[in-house]
């Protein structure tokens, strides 16, 4: 049974190191990760697109400080990227610049 578990965990590990070198050329094209973010866009954006479920943008990020607490105001823009695309994904352009309105609030 142990030996079962460990072998699903490893396999586990595996896809997801191979998935993450697999996309990595693909990532590098991708607008998403290329694309420098406008924080005035980004607030109208949000007020557009996020804020019937999510009205304070602060208290949503309170909930994730614990991961954006010692990065860079870039890094967490990266991880914001992330965050959105995977949460609700607006498109492209949209998710980057949500993403620099959201890692300016976070690091203020």
């Amino acid at each position: 049974m142990r030996m079962a578990r460990s072998i699903r965990m490893l396999v586990g590990r595996i896809g997801v190191v191979a998935t993450v070198v697999l996309t990595a050329p693909a990532m590098a094209s991708d607008p998403a990760t290329t694309l420098v973010g406008d924080a005035v866009a980004g607030q109208a954006r949000y007020a557009r697109a996020c804020a019937r479920c999510h009205r304070d943008p602060t208290e949503i990020l309170q909930h994730i400080n614990w991961v954006l607490a010692d990065k860079t105001i870039e890094s967490r823009e990266v991880w914001l990227r992330d965050f959105v695309t995977n949460h609700h994904n607006p498109g492209a352009e949209a998710t980057v610049n949500i993403a620099a309105y959201l890692a300016g609030i976070s690091g203020s």
